[in-house]
């Protein structure tokens, strides 16, 4: 399969996207090796590369539109992944930059209101990228991307309103 998928690859002109994944995933790999504490920097590229993803092709305001969608939601991914792995990345030892910010202690109430904090400002900026696209008819294209962000993602996080003896019950 791979020569079939290698030839696709080269029809599709996915190259120029394959050089910017792989660049932002070497990135973020060296951020995880050198176990930089700042969660900034593997959000960014991460971002980076989901906006990369969408827009590719694209252009215009079309291009900036999509990638900002990809951007917000990438950090978010990234962050809300980061934070849910935090007690397992722990207890293996795994790279976790909030692992290694909050010096592997449990996370206090106002840890955990923080990164809820950022989590629900990139839903923001991604609702506010998303109140850019022109749906026109497709109403339900709209529907889905709204509920994806207002009960999918904020749903994604509501585990940090619980206090630690609450999730143990």
């Amino acid at each position: 399969t791979r020569p079939i998928l290698a030839s696709a690859k080269k029809k599709a002109d996915l190259e120029p996207l394959a050089m910017v994944v792989a660049d932002r995933l070497d990135k973020i790999s060296a951020i995880e090796r050198e176990r930089r504490p700042s969660i900034d920097e593997p959000a960014e590229l991460f971002g980076e590369l989901l906006g990369e993803i969408f827009s590719y092709g694209l252009e215009g305001s079309d291009k900036i539109v999509t990638y900002e969608c990809g951007y917000h939601l990438g950090k978010f991914i990234l962050l809300a992944d980061a934070i849910d792995d935090y007690e397992d990345d722990l207890k293996e030892g795994k790279y976790n930059p909030y692992v290694i910010s909050y010096g592997g202690a449990e996370l206090t109430r106002e840890n955990k209101q923080n990164v809820k904090t950022a989590l629900l400002i990139e839903c923001k900026k991604l609702e506010n990228a998303v109140n850019l696209i022109p749906f026109g008819n497709k109403i339900t294209v709209e529907n889905i991307v709204r509920n994806i962000i207002y009960l999918g993602l904020t749903k994604r996080i509501e585990f940090l309103d619980k206090d630690g003896e609450e999730e143990n019950k």
